[in-house]
């Protein structure tokens, strides 16, 4: 198509009320949509949405705008004589992700043999600062949520609570806040 007639096409838009829109208000709203989020809209929207999800007998949620991807249990290969935190390796199309006994990590969960991985688990995937990613897995997702601010506390004593960032109470219940960046150094450790 010739610049010309993508002008008369866009000059034969029409609004609601049936009524030509002209080209210039057409360029004017290409031009606005097109921009990208600010940093500002990014952390109105992105810092709010959270996913609430299980591990062991504890609720725990994490930021929408930290999790990359999630994924059930699929096929992997279990690592033999490695750390016991270390689950195996999955493929996840084509891509050979580490997968991790989150548990364990945080030490709320024994340690096992490289057992095979039950798949009614979930899997959450984060990258850390040089984009590698990695599967960490969950034992159930219950939801995504959006919390009004101020409902979680920082934590402030980290030699106590390495994983989580945060505590929140949620109609009685405590929620803790995943620690993202703790739990990709842990296993940045353990590697």
């Amino acid at each position: 198509m010739t610049q010309n007639q993508l002008n008369n096409e866009a000059a034969l838009m029409r609004n609601k009320e049936n009524t030509f829109i002209p080209q210039k208000v057409l360029d004017d709203r290409a031009q606005f949509y097109a921009q990208p989020k600010s940093d500002a809209d990014r952390g109105l929207w992105e810092d709010e949405e959270y996913l609430l999800f299980k591990l062991g007998s504890e609720s725990y949620v994490v930021g929408l705008n930290e999790l990359d991807e999630i994924s059930p249990v699929g096929s992997g290969s279990i690592l033999p004589h490695t750390d016991g935190r270390i689950c195996g390796l999955m493929n996840l199309r084509a891509e050979v992700l580490l997968l991790v006994n989150t548990a364990q990590v945080m030490g709320i969960a024994e340690e096992s043999n490289n057992e095979q991985v039950s798949t009614d688990k979930k899997i959450l995937i984060f990258k850390n600062d040089k984009n590698q990613r990695t599967g960490f897995l969950i034992d159930g997702i219950e939801r995504a949520l959006v919390f009004e601010e101020g409902l979680f506390k920082a934590v402030e004593d980290r030699s106590k609570y390495q994983f989580v960032s945060a505590i929140g109470d949620i109609n009685g219940k405590n929620i803790n806040q995943l620690n993202v960046a703790g739990l990709l150094a842990e296993v940045d450790n353990i590697v």
